[in-house]
C-alpha cells in the first residue's frame, strides 16, 4: 500500500510538473507580451506627442502668418485712405467754403409791389412805405424786396436778414 501511496505521488508530482512548467512558460510569454505592448504603447505615445508638437508648431506658423497678412491688409487699406485723403484735400481746397463775408449788392435796389415802392442806394432810401424798417440797431438797409401779397424781405449793412412774419403785420394803406 505504501508502494502504491508512493507510486500515485509519484504521478502526482509528474502531474503537477508538467502543469508548472506549462503555466511557467505561460506566464513568460503573458509577461513578453506585456513588454511589447507596454513597448508599443510608449511608441504609439510618443509618435503622438510628436505629432500634437508638429501641429501647434504649424499652428502658430499659420497664425503668424495670418496676422502678418492681416497687418499688411491693414497697412495697406490704411495707405490707400491715406491716399484718398491725399487726393481728396486739394479738391477740398477748392470746394472749401469760403467764411462769409458780406454780400455786396448792386448800387440801386428798386422794388415795386401793389402801388408800393422803395428805392435804395448808397446815399438814400426813398418809398411811399414804412416797412422794412430803414434803421436798424444802427445798421442801414441796403436791399429789400416787396411781394404782392404785403410780404417783404430786407437785407441790413451788418450782414443780418429780415423777413414779414404775418401779412397782417404790414400795414395797409
Amino acid at each position: 500500500m505504501n508502494a502504491a501511496i508512493e507510486q500515485r505521488d509519484r504521478e502526482a508530482e509528474e502531474i503537477m510538473r508538467e502543469k508548472h512548467d506549462r503555466y511557467t512558460k505561460m506566464i513568460k510569454k503573458v509577461e513578453s507580451n506585456t513588454g511589447m505592448l507596454r513597448s508599443n504603447m510608449n511608441n504609439l505615445l510618443a509618435d503622438r506627442d510628436k505629432r500634437v508638437a508638429r501641429m501647434e508648431q504649424e499652428m502658430k506658423e499659420q497664425q503668424a502668418a495670418h496676422q502678418a497678412e492681416l497687418k499688411k491688409t491693414k497697412q495697406e487699406e490704411q495707405r490707400r485712405r491715406e491716399k484718398e485723403e491725399r487726393e481728396k484735400a486739394p479738391q477740398r481746397q477748392r470746394q472749401a467754403p469760403v467764411a462769409a463775408k458780406k454780400t455786396e449788392f448792386a448800387l440801386y435796389s428798386l422794388t415795386i409791389a401793389n402801388g408800393n415802392y422803395m428805392c435804395i442806394n448808397q446815399k438814400l432810401i426813398q418809398g411811399n412805405c414804412t416797412y422794412p424798417a430803414r434803421c436798424q440797431d444802427s445798421t442801414w438797409i441796403i436791399a429789400a424786396s416787396l411781394g404782392d401779397d404785403g410780404t417783404w424781405i430786407a437785407a441790413y449793412s451788418d450782414g443780418r436778414w429780415e423777413r414779414s412774419s404775418l401779412q397782417a403785420d404790414i400795414p395797409t394803406s
